[in-house]
């Protein structure tokens, strides 16, 4: 009887333990990766990049992907307090470029669903651009990029 009293706490202490989090990825292991980025690297709907100097890139924020990792979300956030918008791409040949796989343009964020890693052990590269941003205007000076990858 008490072997039977044991098991029975263990299964509804392990029930109560493991709530799903409200916003949570569907995934475990999520781990979240905080880049600062410098002054806008393109324009919206019009061109996208970056520029390197000395190993610093302007204009872009990189994230680097783990084995095992397949699904990523990024919200951007500018320190003048307006909505960014930037464009998602990674680099899957390695060749430095990030024009394989192409995630399209967002403002502010990449939106409720996480996005899929085209490969693991690649850059996500977030390209900050100036122009349009929803129904405002995107004029990015310096601020952060948030991804959440899991």
């Amino acid at each position: 009887m008490p072997r039977t009293f044991l098991a029975a706490t263990a299964a509804a202490a392990l029930a109560v333990s493991v709530p799903a989090a409200a916003g949570a990825l569907p995934y475990a292991r999520e781990r979240t990766a905080t880049v600062e980025y410098v002054t806008a690297g393109g324009v919206a709907g019009v061109i996208s990049g970056d520029s390197n100097m000395n190993g610093t890139h302007y204009g872009s924020a990189r994230v680097f992907t783990r084995k095992g990792e397949s699904r990523f979300s990024i919200t951007v956030t500018d320190a003048n307090g307006l909505p960014v918008a930037f464009e998602v791409a990674q680099d899957v040949n390695g060749d430095g470029r990030s024009d394989e796989e192409t995630y399209g343009e967002f403002c502010g964020t990449t939106g409720p669903t996480p996005l899929r890693i085209a490969k693991q052990r690649a850059d996500i590269v977030v390209f900050i651009l100036a122009g349009q941003c929803g129904t405002g205007a995107s004029v990015p000076t310096k601020g952060t990029v948030v991804a959440r990858v899991s």
